[in-house]
């Protein structure tokens, strides 16, 4: 569990913040400025520059913004409002509701088709990314009053309500099955999440029974043993398809060939295709 409530959390915040660095200071204790600062805060505001990933993607958007919030709803007894700052066209600069993009980037990438089909060609990895959207809603709602019950029922909508998604995720990485599952069930313990649905209590304990080590290890070596053994028949017909030529360019331009395709090979098989393509060459 990640902290037994918000005031501890919040005071881990202020635990690992309350430090001075610029202006000659390195790691000057500076808590009691820290906690003077945050108690008369009305508003936290977490700007990004740039579309290369979103607040559902990255641990540090939370822990950060989340952080400062839960340290200064401490401090103060009241929570500041939450605010997102997309500065990634600088000329037109948008500022929302924090609760407003969460359920933005929601719909937009974490329960879009496209994504959700676009991480499925990755396998192994894939079904992480997927379960660790879920993982990072959870630290904004355990962080933050900005999270709803419709954002996860949206996730479990579209990751385990959809049995085709559901039979991806176990198949290609049982251990992060059983982790989102887990999450799930946690949000609805910390009184994060009411389930629109009746049965969804039931499902996820159904799904949350623990990976063992054993079927974890053979999991990641069925992948690893599939992966290499595309790559291992790819190098082979290249080798024969280069071994019949005396041509130089005509030899790299059958290895680039080859390592690419591999690559996609692998990759449409729903497996690595960087293994694969390590092994082909």
């Amino acid at each position: 569990k990640i902290g037994d409530s918000r005031a501890d959390l919040g005071e881990a915040c202020l635990a690992g913040s309350s430090f001075a660095y610029g202006g000659g200071a390195e790691g000057e204790a500076a808590g009691d400025r820290l906690r003077a600062r945050l108690a008369d805060t009305d508003a936290v505001l977490h700007n990004q520059d740039n579309r290369e990933h979103d607040i559902l993607d990255s641990d540090e958007y939370h822990q950060f913004q989340g952080g400062l919030a839960l340290a200064a709803e401490k401090l103060s007894g009241r929570a500041p409002r939450l605010y997102h700052g997309d500065h990634a066209t600088p000329d037109n600069p948008v500022v929302r509701p924090l609760s407003e993009e969460i359920g933005r980037v929601v719909r937009g990438r974490a329960t879009n088709p496209k994504w959700i089909e676009g991480a499925m060609r990755h396998g192994y990895r894939g079904a992480f990314e997927i379960t660790a959207t879920v993982d990072l809603l959870f630290g904004f709602a355990a962080t933050t009053h900005a999270v709803g019950d419709h954002h996860f029922d949206a996730l479990y909508d579209a990751y385990l309500a959809d049995e085709r998604v559901a039979d991806f995720i176990a198949d290609a990485n049982p251990a992060a099955l059983a982790g989102m599952a887990a999450r799930f069930e946690m949000a609805i313990e910390r009184g994060f999440w009411s389930p629109l649905r009746n049965s969804t209590r039931a499902r996820l304990a159904a799904l949350a029974r623990p990976v063992s080590l054993a079927d974890g290890v053979v999991s990641f070596a069925v992948a690893i043993a599939a992966s290499a053994i595309i790559g291992l028949v790819a190098g082979i017909a290249a080798f024969r398809v280069m071994h019949a030529t005396d041509d130089p360019q005509l030899e790299v331009a059958i290895s680039v060939v080859a390592a690419y395709g591999t690559y996609l090979i692998a990759d449409r098989l729903h497996e690595s295709g960087i293994i694969a393509t390590v092994v082909v060459g």
